[in-house]
C-alpha cells in the first residue's frame, strides 16, 4: 500500500474535518457579530468599522484556531506515535524514518493549509453577503482587497502549520501531547495580536509572521528529524 495512503488512513481525517467545520462555524458567528458591532457601536470600535479591520481580526482568529488545530493533529500523528508504544511498530517499517516523518508532515501541511484557506475565504465571503443583505456594510472594500484576502488566507494556513509543527517539536521533546497543545496556545497569545495591530497591512503582516516562524519551524523540524533518526526503542 502507498505510504501516503497508509498514513492518511491512520490520521482518521473525518474526525478533523468535523473540528475544522466547528472552527469555521465559530469564526463565522464572530464575524457576523463584528459586523453588528461595527454598525451600531462603530465610533468606539474602530477595527469593526472597515473591511481592513474586520479582515485582520478574522485572519488573526483563523491563525489562532488553526494553529491549535494543527498542534492537535501533530500531537496525534507525530508525538503520540513516536513517544508511545506505537514507535516500536513504526520503526520496523522497511522505510527510512526520515521518509515516514516527511510523509506525516506533508499530510499535516496539506490538511491544515487547505482547511484554514477554505474556512477563511468562506467566512469573509459569507460576511460580505450578510453585510449586503442586512445593510451592515463597513467602510472600504475593493478588488485589490479580494486579492489580498486570497493571498493572505493561503499564507495564514502556512503560518498555522508552522506554529503547529513548532509546538509538536516541543511536545516531542517533553514526551507529552498536552505540552504540544499548550505550546500552541501560548504562541497564539502573541501572534494574532501582531496581525490585528496592522489592519492596513494585512498581507505584509501575515507574510512577515510566516517567514519568521518558517525559519524557526525549519530549525525545529531538523531537531525533530535528527532526534527521531537517532531514537532507540
Amino acid at each position: 500500500m502507498d505510504l501516503y495512503r497508509l498514513e492518511w488512513m491512520k490520521v482518521r481525517p473525518s474526525v478533523y474535518r468535523v473540528g475544522a467545520l466547528g472552527i469555521f462555524a465559530g469564526l463565522l458567528a464572530m464575524g457576523i457579530t463584528f459586523l453588528i458591532i461595527g454598525k451600531y457601536e462603530g465610533g468606539e470600535e474602530v477595527l469593526f468599522c472597515s473591511w481592513n479591520g474586520l479582515i485582520s481580526l478574522i485572519m488573526a482568529l483563523t491563525v489562532a484556531c488553526f494553529g491549535v488545530f494543527c498542534s492537535v493533529i501533530s500531537a496525534k500523528v507525530i508525538v503520540e506515535e513516536y513517544c508511545g508504544k506505537k514507535a516500536v511498530t513504526l520503526f520496523t517499517y522497511p522505510v527510512s524514518r526520515r521518509k515516514i516523518l516527511k510523509v506525516k508532515c506533508r499530510i499535516i501541511l496539506w490538511f491544515t493549509v487547505s482547511s484554514a484557506f477554505v474556512s477563511n475565504i468562506s467566512v469573509i465571503g459569507l460576511m460580505y453577503i450578510t453585510a449586503r443583505i442586512f445593510g451592515l456594510m463597513p467602510e472600504g472594500g475593493s478588488w485589490y482587497l479580494i486579492v489580498t484576502v486570497v493571498g493572505a488566507s493561503f499564507i495564514a494556513g502556512i503560518l498555522s502549520f508552522e506554529i503547529g509543527m513548532a509546538a509538536a517539536v516541543i511536545g516531542w521533546k517533553k514526551r507529552s501531547i498536552m505540552a504540544t497543545v499548550l505550546s500552541a496556545v501560548i504562541i497564539m497569545c502573541f501572534v494574532p495580536n501582531v496581525i490585528a495591530r496592522f489592519p492596513d497591512y494585512i498581507f505584509a503582516t501575515v507574510l512577515a509572521a510566516a517567514v519568521v516562524f518558517g525559519l524557526a519551524a525549519k530549525a525545529m523540524y531538523r531537531i525533530l528529524m535528527d532526534g527521531i533518526e537517532n531514537m532507540e526503542v
